[in-house]
């Protein structure tokens, strides 16, 4: 950051830059003063931040998604108990926050989480969002998602951009393509994957999107 700036112009650039890191669903954000993002010291930003009792501040870092409780070695039931609170509390437009701090916090802890807490997780998601949220890790989902995105953008396999072809010309997306589009809960559950536009481009050639997830 530039050293003339001033201290609220700084701490604006880093909130810019932790934005832009959470939002991409590749990213692992970290706690950590190693971690870097686009070159930027970001995890000496976060290391310095939770060390600090700036209590505005580090609610506009939460607010982000980046939850300090989440990233700090300590007993995991806690952090489970206020995501809890959080799923019962934040509104409709923080379900794409709330989905993102479940795969990057809380699915990688299950086994550190006892079988009533991810039971109590479930059924609170449930109750809130009227869905399900499936506690299998992202890894796959990204893969799948990233092949299913990849002969959509292919201009010479799939010259007309579509994303439902025959399984001659989408290979080994089709299957993953096509059970999305037979199955609307399937879809509903990996729509946070795509962006607005391709949202639309989906709906337009049949498959599901369920208007009020963001």
């Amino acid at each position: 950051m530039k050293k003339n700036s001033s201290r609220k112009e700084i701490n604006a650039a880093w909130l810019a830059l932790l934005k832009e890191a959470m939002a991409d669903s590749n990213e692992n954000v970290r706690l950590n003063n190693r971690y870097m993002y686009k070159g930027k010291h970001l995890g000496v930003f976060l290391v310095g931040r939770s060390q600090r009792n700036d209590e505005v501040l580090n609610a506009e870092i939460e607010k982000l998604g980046f939850i300090f409780s989440e990233h700090r070695r300590s007993n995991p039931t806690k952090y489970c108990k206020q995501f809890i609170e959080d799923i019962k509390k934040s509104p409709q437009e923080k379900k794409k926050i709330l989905i993102s701090r479940f795969y990057r916090s809380i699915v990688p802890k299950k086994n550190e989480i006892s079988e009533s807490i991810v039971a109590e997780i479930s059924a609170t998601w449930l109750e809130r969002y009227k869905e399900e949220r499936p506690w299998h890790t992202i890894d796959k989902t990204k893969e799948c998602i990233a092949r299913w995105k990849k002969i959509r953008y292919d201009t010479k396999k799939n010259p007309e951009g579509k994303w439902m072809r025959p399984k001659s010309i989408f290979g080994s997306a089709y299957n993953y393509a096509y059970e999305r589009r037979r199955n609307a809960k399937m879809m509903h559950l990996v729509q946070e994957c795509f962006n607005d536009t391709e949202l639309v481009e989906l709906e337009a050639e049949g498959f599901s999107i369920k208007k009020n997830l963001k």
